[in-house]
Parts: structure tokens; sequence; C-alpha cells
């Protein structure tokens, strides 16, 4: 076991963050889910992976959705920026 998973546990707020960070990156999230069922005893497998699962689908929606909305905004501003200075050198 690496000593970097020390770091990725839900002891507390921040280290819940540090690990959903984690997750969210697609960062061997699969051994993650595999460390809290082995966690769980196999007794709540469905709700790990349900949590889990559902967690990195949202993040990732969430997240490419930011970017994309971005990129298509910094091209907007910058489509009109150039159309205002064309329209200024048509003017003079």
């Amino acid at each position: 076991m690496k000593q970097d998973w020390i770091y990725l546990n839900f002891n507390d707020f921040v280290m819940s963050l540090n690990t959903l960070f984690a997750i969210m990156w697609q960062n061997d999230w699969e051994q993650l889910v595999n460390m809290y069922e082995l966690l769980f005893n196999g007794n709540k497998d469905s709700v790990v992976i349900i949590y889990f699962v559902s967690f990195i689908e949202l993040a990732n929606l969430i997240f490419i959705n930011i970017i994309i909305a971005f990129i298509i905004d910094t091209y907007q501003s910058i489509d009109l920026t150039l159309k205002a200075e064309s329209e200024a050198k048509d003017q003079k």
C-alpha cells in the first residue's frame, strides 16, 4: 500500500475534500472504491459504489460544463472585440 493513500480518507472535512478532489480528477478512483468496500466488509457494497459513481458522474459533468462555458464565453468576447475594432477602422 502506498503512503499517498493515507491522505485519501473521510476523517475530517479537509481530508474529505482532498479525497473527493482526487476522485474528481479520476485519480485511481477504482482503488479508492475498493478500499472503502473492504472497509465496510462487503456489507454496503452497493451504497459505496453508488455514492462514488454518482459523485464521479456529477463532478465530471459539472466540471466539463464549466470549462466549455468558459471557452465559449472567451471566444464570444474576443469575437465582439474584433468586430468592434474592425467597425472602428471602417469608420475612419
